[in-house]
């Protein structure tokens, strides 16, 4: 396993310290036949984003990996991510039960930003979300309070 973490000043970001934004990349899209390799998170500390990825590079780092994930998701009650309602957080949630350990991934708050945008899409004139993604990208909007 390899972990790596940044920090970075920001002005006033408007996202609660209380949210961690989670996203993951895997061997695929069904948790039973495919690994996470990637998990990466980011938090709102004051003036100041700090960012971490973990970086699983074989089966026998799963679960030392998801032991500290889940140590650092500890401090955070909501979890901020894209369709992660739907993808990111109940794979994760399997890959910890797998693990034999006890998962918050699906027990938290979750603000999936995939499901507050999609109603609005038909604003802007698409037919597909990632389109809408692409426009919405251009806006000055906060997620957050939508």
């Amino acid at each position: 396993m390899q972990f790596i973490e940044k920090k970075l000043k920001i002005e006033n970001s408007g996202a609660p310290s209380s949210h961690l934004f989670i996203d993951i990349e895997t061997t695929g899209l069904k948790a039973e036949f495919s690994i996470p390799y990637l998990i990466g998170v980011a938090s709102v500390c004051g003036e100041e984003v700090s960012f971490r990825q973990w970086l699983i590079e074989s089966k026998g780092d799963v679960k030392e990996t998801f032991e500290d994930i889940i140590a650092y998701t500890s401090q955070f009650d909501t979890f901020v991510s894209f369709n992660g309602d739907r993808f990111d957080l109940p794979y994760l949630d399997y890959h910890a039960r797998q693990c034999g350990l006890c998962s918050p991934f699906l027990t938290k708050n979750s603000l999936d930003i995939f499901k507050r945008i999609k109603c609005l899409k038909n604003l802007f004139f698409v037919d597909k979300v990632d389109n809408f993604v692409d426009k919405l990208s251009r806006c000055d909007v906060n997620i957050i309070s939508l």
